[in-house]
């Protein structure tokens, strides 16, 4: 198993390009993830495709993702199967390309900071990926929401540069191995949270629809210590630019689509209000 992964930490995800092949006697229908139990308890998505063709002419194919389990699981390893479009025979290759993103796994440090102080965070993961498979080669990468890095776990070989944390390549890695890595690094992207959703439906005698949807909304990073002064607000331009970051000035969520030709949805309406 060949593995290239990448980090993208202003969201906590993960996008793996894998290229397996099968070494075994019997056809491969299906590939399975492991996920240490750190992990698998803030998954908040898991997908998965195939790449058919190469270069211009490459295109994807969704698979499916599902949870499984396995009776000798070690320290309690979380699986996925994903489902292959083809079994793959001895010797045959298959590149997948699988993404997954995490929630609440990005620890604030240190917890409180004061106006002008830019927020840090733990990242905390594995330089060698768990697998329950052989890996020939695999290389990772963390890219970084700045070039500010205060420290790193270093597992030769290990690179640094711009916003950009490389691990690898490592090669000939038996099933299961784990190397701990803590990266400490500069984030002052918006913890936004949502802690209470209410969605309310109302459809009238007329065939009207309306939907309101209530949020709580909380902020899940470094809090704010001391008080908030507006003179150093106006003294400090940087003062001003972190806290512009820190604070969520946006929130996006997708809206329907328009409806197909020949229904009867006649308008939409929609508003927004911050109370």
């Amino acid at each position: 198993m060949f593995v290239v992964c990448e980090f993208l930490l202003f969201m906590d995800m993960y996008t793996d390009t894998i290229q397996v092949e099968n070494v075994g006697t019997t056809p491969a229908s299906e590939i399975l993830l492991a996920f240490p139990p750190s992990q698998a308890d803030h998954l908040a998505l898991v997908k998965a495709q195939a790449a058919i063709g190469k270069k211009k002419k490459k295109s994807y194919v969704h698979l499916d993702v599902n949870p499984t389990e396995l009776p000798d699981a070690p320290n309690g390893t979380k699986y996925f199967s994903i489902s292959l479009l083809d079994p793959l025979s001895l010797g045959e290759t298959a590149t997948l390309e699988v993404l997954y993103i995490l929630t609440h796994s990005l620890e604030p440090f240190p917890a409180e900071i004061s106006q002008s102080e830019s927020q840090l965070v733990y990242f905390r993961d594995s330089a060698l990926i768990l697998s329950p498979y052989h890996i020939k080669q695999q290389t990772i990468f963390i890219k970084t929401p700045s070039t500010r890095v205060e420290s790193y776990t270093r597992v030769e070989p290990t690179k640094f540069a711009g916003r950009e944390l490389k691990y690898g390549p490592y090669e000939d890695r038996p099933p299961y191995s784990f190397s701990p890595v803590i990266v400490h690094l500069e984030n002052n992207s918006p913890f936004a949270v949502v802690e209470e959703l209410l969605r309310e439906v109302e459809i009238s005698h007329w065939g009207n629809l309306q939907i309101t949807e209530h949020y709580k909304l909380a902020h899940a990073g470094a809090r704010h210590k001391g008080v908030f002064s507006r003179l150093e607000l106006l003294l400090h331009a940087v003062s001003f630019l972190l806290l512009v970051f820190i604070t969520l000035n946006s929130f996006s969520f997708p809206l329907p689509h328009p409806p197909p030709p020949n229904t009867h949805a006649f308008s939409f309406f929609f508003e927004f209000r911050l109370e």
